[in-house]
């Protein structure tokens, strides 16, 4: 009987240092001067901590923060279901011969490409229209996205068909 006691209580004293090991270790590792416990640490030298990217500047809120040259318009911006909406964008520096596609999100749904509307190309200008009509009802958001590479897109402009 002596063997399963002391087998039983090395079990538990095992157990005990375990949890106490991890508890002892998160204490001390909180201590190292990181804002929060379990936070990366902050190389001398850096306000920023390791794994983490500097916070982006700052903007007054008239730009876009991912800004890409295009800008996005349209007028009206409330409709009836079926009245015309148009779209006009320009590229900054002025480009000509951009392909763009035109999308749509309903209500802060997926985005998804515009039907049934042709691209809109920019001219030596850096412009260009298109008009569409929708009948989807409710908060539409439009963008265009570059065709040759997507991570190239507008702001968003809402328009309110209802």
């Amino acid at each position: 009987m002596s063997r399963r006691a002391s087998g039983g209580a090395l079990a538990a004293s095992l157990i005990t240092a375990a949890i106490v090991g991890f508890a002892g270790g998160a204490y001390v590792g909180s201590q190292n001067g990181a804002d929060e416990p379990g936070s990366a640490s902050t190389p001398p030298g850096s306000t920023t901590p390791v794994g983490e990217t500097p916070d982006a500047p700052a903007t007054d809120g008239s730009e876009d923060p991912t800004s890409t040259g295009i800008t996005l318009a349209a007028e009206p911006t409330s409709v009836a279901p079926s009245q015309d909406i148009n779209l006009s964008v320009s590229t900054e520096p002025a480009e000509a011969g951009i392909e763009l596609q035109i999308q749509r999100s309903v209500d802060g749904g997926e985005w998804e490409n515009f039907p049934n509307v042709s691209l809109i190309v920019t001219d030596a200008s850096g412009a260009g229209t298109s008009r569409l009509n929708s009948q989807r009802t409710g908060t539409n958001s439009f963008r265009v996205v570059r065709v040759d590479d997507g991570s190239v897109m507008s702001n968003e402009v809402q328009v309110t068909i209802g």
